[in-house]
């Protein structure tokens, strides 16, 4: 008995038998049936690719000569045989049995064996580690370890995923379109964005699902999470995402982000440039700090005495009147348009505001005169970046307050920087 070692995802497992009388025979007729070891009675329809045990529209498939000239009494099943395709392998069976019979140019019963490896994690390979690969457009609802799910045969339905995480222990999907969640717990699973296609896969989110210790990269997410959701989301995109809650790195926020109810730290995010609208209202009213954020931001809803840290790397903030209690602390640089309440403390004190860099640059390159005549104190005058308009005019003095006196008819003038 020979032995053959195949995978379970092949399409195309060599199938072949050698007829030798002192020499190769041609011409020969040969068939050949496919048994699943585990049973005595369940062959391979080649019709449909099921095993049964009745009613075959095709149970020996016949082999066809590969070349008389060339290579005399050499057979082999055109195309090999689909073991991938098979509609009902099951997922204990790691043995097939290829039985041979020779109908003519000969007479003879030959059994070989064919082993299907087993499954091993190299079928989910990715580079953040195994992951079992999802695309809603993919209509595969399998669940075979090795085969479904994989890089080449991703799984198209919510069920499959969670149902080979299971058999796999593999907890990393590879997300390539989008996906809407059910009413499933997503603790301690982590969801890559697949970007090969250029766009960025959008998962949806309901107030079913449960997300503890969930991890997601580069992937966009919109919806409402439920409870007290703790994600670490990188390199991803929110948009209108409510109840959210965790650790945020370098993502882009917009529409509308609703903190979840207990603090949250966002670490170099930006707003989208349509804006972005950070709700602090009820839940959302949580203490959350703000680390090196940019872009437009409009700060709403903030009811109650929390505490909440913006530190801007550029752009502009604007408070909401809806904002009439606790305290936002703002840094960094960006404008301030400060419309909120009685009973909010908006704290400024490390607030470089976007007046304050342009009036330092005006300042730092503009034209400025110093005038002043023996016996007079020197004044220095900045001007616009016209040249001509007056920005601020003061009156030099030294370190204890006395004005600063030059002789008759010497000036020190600075013209404008290129």
């Amino acid at each position: 008995m020979g032995e053959i070692q195949v995978n379970r995802f092949d399409t195309a497992a060599p199938v072949g038998f050698t007829l030798d009388k002192n020499g190769g025979v041609t011409g020969a007729t040969i068939v050949v049936a496919v048994r699943d070891a585990a049973t005595s009675n369940s062959w391979l329809d080649f019709d449909d690719l099921t095993f049964k045990t009745s009613a075959w529209a095709t149970r020996q498939a016949t082999l066809g000569e590969v070349s008389a000239s060339n290579a005399p009494g050499v057979y082999e099943l055109t195309g090999g045989l689909d073991i991938r395709g098979i509609t009902n392998l099951p997922a204990a069976t790691d043995v097939l049995f290829l039985e041979f019979d020779i109908t003519a140019g000969g007479k003879g019963i030959h059994t070989d064996r064919m082993d299907i490896r087993p499954y091993t994690l190299d079928s989910y390979d990715h580079e953040h580690g195994p992951a079992i690969y999802f695309d809603s457009a993919a209509s595969n609802t399998g669940i075979i370890r090795g085969v479904d799910g994989t890089l080449d045969n991703p799984v198209s339905t919510e069920a499959a995923l969670f149902s080979l995480s299971t058999l796999t222990g593999i907890c990393t999907f590879a997300i390539r379109t989008s996906l809407v969640m059910g009413a499933v717990s997503y603790n301690g699973k982590t969801l890559i964005g697949d970007l090969s296609s250029g766009a960025t896969p959008t998962i949806t989110v309901t107030g079913a699902n449960s997300f503890l210790a969930t991890t997601f990269i580069d992937t966009l997410i919109i919806g409402t999470m439920a409870g007290t959701p703790s994600i670490k989301a990188t390199r991803c995109e929110f948009r209108d995402l409510l109840n959210v809650g965790g650790e945020i790195w370098e993502t882009v926020l917009g529409n509308t982000i609703k903190p979840t109810s207990f603090g949250s730290v966002y670490q170099g995010c930006s707003a989208r440039e349509s804006g972005l609208i950070v709700d602090l209202s009820g839940s959302g009213s949580s203490s959350n700090e703000w680390a090196r954020i940019s872009g437009g931001v409009t700060i709403t809803g903030l009811a109650s005495a929390s505490f909440n840290g913006f530190d801007f790397t550029g752009g502009a903030v604007t408070i909401s009147d809806t904002c009439t209690a606790g305290t936002i602390r703002l840094s960094g640089v960006a404008k301030l348009t400060d419309n909120s309440g009685p009973g909010c403390t908006v704290d400024v004190s490390g607030l470089v505001q976007g007046t304050d860099t342009a009036l330092a640059r005006k300042h730092a390159t503009n034209k400025i005169t110093t005038q002043g005549f023996g016996g007079t104190p020197v004044t220095q005058t900045v001007y616009e970046d016209d040249g001509t308009t007056v920005l601020a005019t003061t009156t030099l003095t030294t370190d204890a307050g006395t004005p600063v006196q030059t002789r008759t008819g010497v000036q020190t003038n600075r013209t404008k920087f290129a």
